[in-house]
């Protein structure tokens, strides 16, 4: 299965950036997803609509999300606020 790591400059003031880097798998998922980064906090999943179908509150580099309750389809990921990345759910 293959790892999707995106790497995401996010500008912090004027002279300084950032690389956040995260690992998706498997994607597309079934019943769940694997998702490994640095100082990882919080995750949240949302539809195609943009709604928000999924938060969860997480500590350290990995963490572990539920995907069984959501229909199949393309959804975002953002990962403390600030990436964005598709997930694929195909059940």
């Amino acid at each position: 299965m293959p790892w999707w790591k995106p790497s995401v400059d996010i500008a912090i003031g004027e002279a300084s950036s950032t690389t956040i880097e995260a690992a998706f798998a498997p994607n597309p998922a079934n019943d769940h997803v694997v998702i490994s980064g640095k100082s990882m906090s919080d995750i949240a999943v949302f539809n195609s609509l943009g709604q928000q179908v999924l938060h969860q509150t997480v500590s350290g580099e990995t963490a572990t999300i539920e995907t069984s309750g959501l229909e199949n389809g393309i959804y975002l990921v953002r990962i403390n606020g600030n990436i964005m990345q598709r997930l694929v759910i195909a059940h």
